[in-house]
C-alpha cells in the first residue's frame, strides 16, 4: 500500500446549480482540527475553519462550527449534516487538518488518529469521497466542499509510505461539479508569506475568504480572482503555489444572495398582521383559532406552531386524557411561581409543584421517585440505547426550561448563544460541559448553597426519567410524534425558538426533545455498560465523552426522541448544544 502525504491546503468545490429556488436553506458544517494526540500539532486549521465559518455565516449560510473533532465526532457531524439538506438547498462542507492520500483515496484525518499502519489510517480516517457521495445524494442545488489540510508531513520518519506532496487530482468531475486544489500537484501551500506575517491565516483561505466577503462576483469569477492573487502572493515570496481547476459546472451562483446582476430571490415576506394574530390565537387556544391563524398566515413566523398545536389538540394521545395544549408563558413573564429562599425550599413543595429560589434562578418542577424501564427494547433504536433495563430513581427538582439566554446572562454576565431571535427566552447554546459547570458554581453561590450546592446538571437516568413523564413509554418526550413537542430540523427553520413554546410533558415540562441538545453530568458508557441503576450519574474510566440528550433544531426525528443518546468531549461548544438544570431534594 502506498501512503502519500497531503502537505498543502486545497479547496474542493463540488457544485450542482439548477433553476433558483426562493426558498432554498443555506447550511454549512465546517469543522477545524489542530490539537492532534499522535501525530504533529497544526497552528492554523482552527483559525482558518473559523474564518470560513464567519464568511459563510455572513453570506447567509446556517453554519455549525465544530473544532477538534476526533473519528466520532466528525462522522456524526457529517451524519447530521447530510440529514439536514433536502433538495434545492445550498450545502458548505469546510475541513481544516490533517489529510493524506492512499492508495488513491484522499482521507481526511480526525485528533485521534493513529499511524501504526496503512489499514488503521484507512480504517479510522474519513473518506473525502464519503463526503462528496453524501452530499451529491441529497441533491442540493448548490454545494462546496473546502479541504483546508496541513502544510507539513504529520507521519514523517514514522510511515514506510510516504513519498510526495498532494492529494489525488480530480478525477472525471461530472456534470454541475467544479473542484479547485489550492496547490498544484507538487506544491506546497503557504500558511504565511513571512516570518512576521500578522495574518493568522494560510494565503489560500484568506483570499478566499475576502473574496466570499466582497459579493457581487458569480463563483466562475472568484475562483479567478483567487487563483491569480494565490499565485501573485506566492511569486511575491519566491515560492510556486496556484491553485488547480476542474470545472464542470452549470448556471451561475453568488456567495451573497442579492449581490449579482441575476441574485437569487428572498423569500415572501410575513403576512402583515403576523405577531398580532397569533398572539389572538395563542389565547384561544382552539382548534378554530390556530386554523383562523393559519388561513391568514399559512407561511408566517408561528405557522408551525401553530399546526402542531392544532394537530395536538386534535389527536389526543391513547389511552391518555388530555387536556388542551396549555398556553405556554416564557419564564421571563411567569408571575404565578412561588418564589423562595433555598433555606426554604427543601420540603416545601409536594410532588409535581414548581418552585423558583431566586429572580434569575430556573424555575423547577419537583419530580417525584419511581422506577422505569431506561433504554430501547431489541429491534428498536441504536445498539447504544441497550439493553434496556430497570432504573430507580429518587425524588429530585428538574428545570421547567432549558436554561435561556436570560437566566446565563443574570448567572455569567455575558451571552455566548449565535441564535438571538427570540430574546432572553432563547435557549442558551454554545456552551461546553464544562461551561454548564462553571454556570452551576455560580448559581449554588447565588442561592448560598456554595460550589457543592444542590443545582448541578441532572444524570442521564434522570433526564430519561423525566422525559417519559410519567407515562407509557413515548418516543418524543410528551408525545408519539415528534411535530407535537420538539423543535427538530423538520420543523425549526434552522434556529432555537422561544422555550415553552411546545405542549409539555405529563411532568409539566418543556422542550425534553428538539430545540437543543441537553448536557447531562454522565460519562458515556456505551451499551450502558456500568452504568449505575440508581439514578446517580456515571464516573467512567478516563472519561473522555459526556452524554448529551434530547436532539436539537439541526436534528431529525431519529435524534430526538426519548432513548436516543449521545455524546460530546466536554469541551466542545456548538450552537446545538444547551442544557436544563437539575436541584437535588434531601
Amino acid at each position: 500500500m502506498r501512503l502519500h502525504f497531503h502537505s498543502l491546503a486545497l479547496i474542493v468545490i463540488l457544485i450542482s446549480v439548477f433553476a433558483t429556488s426562493a426558498h432554498a436553506a443555506r447550511v454549512a458544517l465546517v469543522i477545524g482540527n489542530d490539537t492532534y494526540a499522535n501525530v504533529a500539532r497544526l497552528k492554523n486549521a482552527r483559525a482558518d475553519a473559523k474564518a470560513m465559518a464567519k464568511a459563510l455565516e455572513d453570506s447567509g449560510f446556517r453554519v455549525t462550527l465544530v473544532l477538534d473533532a476526533d473519528r466520532e465526532a466528525m462522522n456524526e457531524a457529517l451524519r447530521r449534516f447530510r440529514a439536514g439538506i433536502v433538495g434545492g438547498d445550498e450545502a458548505v462542507f469546510s475541513y481544516a487538518g490533517h489529510a493524506v492520500e492512499l492508495d488513491g483515496v484522499n482521507y481526511l484525518l480526525p485528533i485521534d488518529i493513529r499511524d501504526d499502519n496503512d489499514e488503521r489510517i484507512a480504517n479510522d480516517a474519513l473518506p473525502l469521497q464519503r463526503v462528496l457521495s453524501g452530499l451529491a445524494q441529497q441533491k442540493p442545488r448548490f454545494s462546496l466542499v473546502i479541504i483546508d489540510a496541513c502544510r507539513d508531513n504529520p507521519f514523517e520518519g514514522r510511515t514506510r509510505n510516504v513519498a510526495t506532496r498532494g492529494l489525488v487530482p480530480a478525477a472525471a468531475a461530472v456534470k454541475g461539479q467544479m473542484i479547485i486544489y489550492s496547490a498544484g500537484a507538487g506544491q506546497r501551500a503557504l500558511d504565511r508569506l513571512r516570518a512576521d506575517d500578522p495574518s493568522p491565516y494560510g494565503v489560500f483561505t484568506r483570499v478566499f475568504v475576502r473574496e466570499i466577503e466582497k459579493g457581487g462576483q458569480p463563483v466562475h469569477e472568484v475562483v479567478r480572482l483567487v487563483k491569480d492573487e494565490v499565485t501573485r502572493l506566492a511569486e511575491s515570496v519566491g515560492h510556486e503555489q496556484m491553485p488547480a481547476i476542474y470545472d464542470q459546472s452549470v448556471g451561475t451562483f453568488y456567495f451573497r444572495r442579492g449581490s449579482g446582476p441575476d441574485p437569487d430571490p428572498k423569500p415572501a415576506a410575513p403576512c402583515a398582521a403576523d405577531e398580532a394574530l397569533w398572539q389572538e390565537a395563542k389565547l384561544m387556544n382552539t382548534v378554530e383559532g390556530y386554523d383562523a391563524y393559519l388561513s391568514e398566515c399559512g407561511a408566517g413566523r408561528f405557522a408551525s406552531i401553530a399546526r402542531a398545536r392544532k394537530k395536538s389538540l386534535e389527536t389526543p394521545r391513547a389511552g391518555v386524557a388530555v387536556s388542551p395544549a396549555p398556553v405556554a408563558v416564557p419564564p421571563t413573564a411567569q408571575s404565578a411561581v412561588t418564589v423562595v429562599p433555598s433555606s426554604q425550599a427543601s420540603g416545601k413543595y409536594q410532588d409535581g409543584q414548581t418552585f423558583r429560589e431566586c429572580a434569575d434562578c430556573p424555575e423547577m418542577v419537583v419530580i417525584p421517585s419511581g422506577s422505569f424501564l431506561m433504554g430501547s427494547p431489541a429491534g428498536k433504536g441504536d445498539d447504544n440505547e441497550r439493553p434496556q433495563h430497570r432504573v430507580t430513581v429518587g425524588r429530585f427538582a428538574l428545570g421547567k426550561y432549558e436554561v435561556t439566554q436570560g437566566q446565563w446572562r443574570a448567572v455569567m454576565g455575558s451571552n455566548p448563544s449565535r441564535f438571538k431571535g427570540c430574546g432572553d427566552d432563547c435557549p442558551v447554546e454554545k456552551v461546553s460541559w464544562e461551561d454548564v459547570q462553571a454556570y452551576v458554581t455560580k448559581l449554588n453561590e447565588k442561592v448560598g448553597g456554595g460550589a457543592g450546592g444542590p443545582y448541578r446538571p441532572p444524570s442521564e437516568s434522570e433526564w430519561e426519567y423525566g422525559c417519559r413523564g410519567g407515562a407509557p413509554p413515548e418516543e418524543y418526550c410528551g408525545g408519539s410524534h415528534a411535530e407535537t413537542v420538539a423543535w427538530y430540523n423538520k420543523n425549526g427553520g434552522g434556529t432555537t425558538h422561544r422555550v415553552g413554546t411546545k405542549p409539555s410533558n405529563g411532568y409539566g415540562l418543556h422542550d425534553m426533545t428538539g430545540n437543543v441538545w441537553e448536557w447531562t453530568q454522565d460519562c458515556y458508557e456505551a451499551s450502558y455498560a456500568g452504568a449505575p441503576t440508581d439514578g446517580s450519574a456515571s464516573t467512567g474510566s478516563g472519561c473522555k465523552h459526556r452524554v448529551v440528550r434530547g436532539g436539537s433544531w439541526y436534528n431529525g426525528a431519529e435524534s430526538v426522541r426519548s432513548a436516543y443518546r449521545y455524546r460530546y468531549t466536554p469541551a466542545v461548544r456548538d450552537s446545538n448544544l444547551g442544557f436544563r438544570v437539575a436541584r437535588t431534594l434531601p
